[in-house]
């Protein structure tokens, strides 16, 4: 039980006065504060107010009762980590291919939590949720790159207010079927826009998949706002294949390969929304000899501001030797 006396002469929302007179040393986020006093875990002279904007008065006195944080249930598993970058706040890790993020129908274990809380121990445990303790993005379970992870409450409500608020950027390679800039499809396809610097703008709407209820696919009413900039950066085989940079300003669920598939150039190896393709079927032998299980897409860069001392931190990796192998083959196509 924590007891605090309002000191400010205006009234105040419930929410703003506990971020400011609770103890720093609690490392309680809003986000935090919030679930505390919709839980009912706040007093006011008896009286138990469980709204966030309740207006609080001069001198009067709060009750706030701390319930022992709910750590996770989750077991560490002792899964190897890339670590990329690691302080007492936050965790940057190279996800391999075929890793899954956190626990879901068909993963009950072996994901990328198990690995970081036996990796970080009991400064993960509990941070943003039971299931997805220090999840702030997610990267597909084929999909390889960079993703952070925070170690604190205060880290958690951070990068996600950066993610939400766009200034979190991330970077993203692919390989994708076809040309997709010289493409006839992609002039006549709605919620295209043709940038400076050979850079193209798709902005949709993105939902779930009116027929498989697995897949998500572009909307003309319903879903939810998605915006990636991509731009051809090389080409092999006769154009069939092109190596695209991808930037995100939203992150929907499989928003790269539903956007690549919606301009009709999906990614290479995406077994969800390539499958079938003409083109697939020529470079079906490549990527069988080349074992592509996961589709060619990887997060390369990760740029953010540290969560505690605000300074600008930008991480990139290569791309991993599966793609660098793939890219090889295609060279040697390309010059047959």
């Amino acid at each position: 039980m924590i007891t605090v006396r309002i000191d400010t002469q205006e009234p105040l929302r419930l929410d703003k006065a506990l971020v400011k007179l609770l103890p720093k040393e609690l490392d309680l986020s809003r986000s935090r504060i919030t679930k505390l006093i919709k839980a009912g875990n706040v007093h006011l002279q008896e009286k138990t107010v469980t709204s966030p904007s309740y207006m609080v008065m001069f001198d009067q006195v709060l009750e706030i009762t701390l319930p022992p944080i709910n750590r996770s249930e989750l077991a560490p598993e002792n899964i190897p980590l890339n670590v990329v970058y690691e302080d007492s706040d936050i965790i940057v890790v190279d996800k391999p291919v075929g890793l899954v993020v956190h626990p879901g129908a068909g993963n009950p274990s072996s994901t990328l939590v198990n690995a970081l809380i036996h990796h970080c121990g009991c400064t993960m445990a509990g941070v943003g949720g039971q299931l997805r303790p220090g999840i702030v993005h997610r990267l597909d379970k084929d999909t390889s790159g960079l993703i952070v992870a925070a170690k604190s409450d205060k880290a958690m409500h951070s990068l996600t207010q950066q993610f939400a608020a766009k200034t979190a950027q991330r970077s993203y390679f692919a390989l994708v079927h076809g040309h997709p800039k010289a493409s006839s499809v992609i002039k006549k396809r709605p919620w295209i826009t043709f940038e400076s610097d050979q850079w193209i703008k798709i902005e949709t709407l993105i939902g779930r998949h009116s027929n498989n209820r697995v897949k998500f696919s572009v909307h003309e009413r319903f879903g939810k706002s998605a915006v990636t900039r991509y731009r051809v950066v090389n080409t092999y085989f006769d154009e069939k294949v092109s190596a695209i940079e991808c930037k995100l300003e939203t992150g929907r669920t499989h928003q790269i390969r539903v956007h690549m598939e919606f301009i009709d150039h999906p990614i290479l190896g995406d077994q969800t929304y390539a499958g079938g393709r003409q083109v697939r079927k020529e470079l079906s032998e490549v990527l069988i000899n080349q074992n592509v299980i996961g589709q060619a897409l990887r997060a390369v860069k990760l740029e953010f501001n540290h969560p505690t001392t605000g300074r600008a931190l930008q991480f990139e990796v290569p791309l991993n030797r599966e793609l660098k192998e793939l890219i090889d083959i295609l060279n040697e196509l390309s010059h047959d």
